[in-house]
């Protein structure tokens, strides 16, 4: 191997890097950022109603956060292998804690349909409340937390005591979902 291909093999290796950094697809957990008080002004985008793709049952972000849990929400696409990482390790916490959480599965992508979602949560046994991203929330998001929170997936939102948190990209282990919340109750 020569000089000039051992220098392909380097830029090839770092372009790879930094894609997978952009993409959200590495697997690191990111820190809390500073959450955004929802209880005097709260976003509309709380309001939106959606549709449970496995029930048919309507709920708003804002009902879900009226009952005191924590509600985590995950952005995803089905052709995301770091977000079934995710909601692997979202249905864990789920699993271990009954009850305790409410974790939303928001599919970003127009192009799947609720049939394909449907398949996605069943073939994998997630578990948690599955919806289509209707264009007003999306706009919502992105005016909340800026365009990357639909540029790539999985981002993690928690909303919890009546704040909103940007969690950010990446994969979060149930244990580190649990210690957010868990620090931010003390």
């Amino acid at each position: 191997m020569g000089r000039e291909d051992t220098m392909k093999s380097i830029i090839i290796i770092c372009l790879t890097a930094l894609f997978l950094l952009i993409s959200g697809c590495t697997g690191l957990e990111s820190d809390i950022s500073s959450g955004t008080d929802a209880s005097s002004d709260k976003p509309e985008w709380l309001t939106i109603p959606l549709t449970e793709i496995l029930t048919e049952e309507e709920f708003t972000l804002g009902s879900l956060m009226a009952s005191g849990k924590p509600v985590i929400i995950h952005t995803f696409t089905t052709s995301c292998p770091a977000c079934g990482a995710q909601f692997k390790e979202s249905t864990d916490l789920q699993r271990e804690n009954p009850g305790a959480y409410v974790v939303i599965g928001l599919n970003i992508d127009p192009d799947e349909g609720n049939a394909a979602v449907r398949q996605y949560v069943e073939r994998n046994e997630y578990e948690g409340h599955f919806v289509t991203a209707p264009d007003q929330l999306s706009i919502g998001l992105i005016r909340t937390f800026g365009i990357s929170v639909m540029q790539s997936t999985p981002q993690t939102i928690l909303i919890y005591n009546d704040t909103i948190y940007f969690l950010g990209s990446g994969i979060f282990s149930s244990e580190g979902l649990a210690g957010f919340t868990g620090d931010l109750s003390s």
